[in-house]
């Protein structure tokens, strides 16, 4: 056997011609892949361009929601201390009196707003604020007890104001503290025996 050096040059080119068609081709495909991942990070730019947009927007939203809340907050307050002062005769009493509601919301699952409002009802009632303020958390832990929440608690507070002004429980007051979850009767029982 002969060996033919034209044969094996011309196998020689053909596969390097093969092998220069194959990377013509992975050239190629990596052309077009980096251009569809161009394409694709062009997409993910503009989502996150008008997505960062809505994100800005939302939180200039939620800034503005906070500077509101804060106002409607410090208001809130003003009102209620101007209500007690006129309830106490003293804006001192008032704020030391909000002040004392203030920490024992943080022993509650109640709002300060809802405690000081449910105060109010009871002192404009005639109950003295330091009553009132006891009563109001008593309530709370029974209704809290109960499963039950603000919602309940200001129906049985204005029920208890009902209650002091007119002198007398009706049997409709009485079912009143049944259906918030306070059992009136057992408790009236309980107390004077």
């Amino acid at each position: 056997m002969a060996f033919d050096l034209g044969s094996v040059i011309a196998h020689f080119k053909a596969d390097l011609t093969g092998f220069q068609d194959g990377l013509k081709q992975v050239e190629s495909g990596l052309s077009g892949a980096n251009s569809r991942i161009k394409s694709a990070s062009d997409g993910i730019n503009g989502a996150i361009l008008t997505y960062g947009k809505y994100a800005v927007a939302a939180g200039a939203a939620g800034a503005v929601l906070f500077g509101k809340k804060a106002i409607d907050d410090a208001a809130s307050y003003e009102q209620q201390l101007i209500a007690l002062t006129t309830l106490l005769g003293d804006q001192a009493k008032a704020e030391e009196h909000i002040a004392r509601i203030k920490k024992d919301s943080l022993a509650t699952p109640f709002d300060v707003p809802g405690l000081v409002t449910a105060n109010q009802l009871l002192i404009s009632a005639g109950v003295n604020a330091d009553q009132a303020q006891t009563d109001i958390l008593n309530l709370g832990d029974a209704i809290s007890a109960n499963g039950k929440g603000a919602v309940e608690l200001d129906r049985i507070v204005v029920n208890l104001q009902q209650i002091k002004n007119v002198g007398q429980a009706t049997e409709t007051d009485m079912k009143q503290f049944a259906f918030n979850g306070i059992n009136m009767y057992g408790l009236l029982a309980e107390s004077t025996g």
